[in-house]
């Protein structure tokens, strides 16, 4: 294309003043650049995308306007991977931190959709599904459902102690001989004891 430069060894500028300041580098559309210096293997596709950094090698920018700077690798209209080893994927996505992988930005929001559910063990790194997490939720309810129960059984529970002794509120406890508890949480202490309001104590 008319003002295309291939400035490096063994490099390729295609398109109208597309541009290559490395070695082996490709830069494929109108006013493409890839310029990595001592770096190699930069790769700009796409009118205006950019490629690469001083002394860095294997930046790729494909996509309209993408841009990749150090190693990064950027994918999609105006993708941008700003930080080392960084992956923006998708239209208008933006990397800003050291090996990571973004799809999408700070206002741009993009779900991972049809994963396989991942290793659960120790050690692994995979990335967990939302069917892993329902049924581990599911698992969790039935914990709680079954510790509600026994507090509940606990709260109700009621002792007896001694020939005759009867405890029938809830949280009671009657000991002693004939010691009678009726009012919920009534203690009641002694033969032929009775507490019978709620909270009553009889010794």
């Amino acid at each position: 294309g008319m003002g295309a430069r291939a400035e490096g060894k063994e490099s390729v500028a295609l398109g109208g003043s597309a541009i290559v300041r490395s070695n082996s580098g490709t830069a494929v559309g109108a006013y493409s650049t890839v310029n990595t210096g001592a770096g190699v293997d930069g790769l700009a596709l796409g009118a205006y995308s950019r490629a690469g950094s001083q002394g860095w090698s294997g930046a790729m920018a494909v996509g309209g306007n993408s841009d990749a700077v150090l190693d990064g690798t950027a994918l999609g209209y105006y993708a941008k991977a700003q930080a080392q080893s960084s992956v923006a994927i998708g239209r208008s996505s933006v990397s800003t931190e050291s090996n990571t992988v973004s799809f999408g930005s700070s206002t741009i929001k993009r779900r991972l959709v049809n994963l396989q559910d991942a290793r659960v063990s120790a050690g692994s790194t995979d990335a967990v599904t939302g069917n892993q997490l329902f049924a581990t939720n599911e698992e969790i309810k039935k914990i709680k459902t079954s510790a509600d129960g026994a507090m509940a059984r606990l709260n109700a529970a009621k002792i007896v102690v001694g020939q005759g002794a009867a405890a029938s509120g809830a949280n009671s406890a009657a000991i002693g001989l004939n010691s009678k508890a009726t009012g919920n949480s009534a203690v009641s202490a002694g033969n032929a004891s009775s507490a019978a309001g709620a909270y009553a104590t009889a010794v």
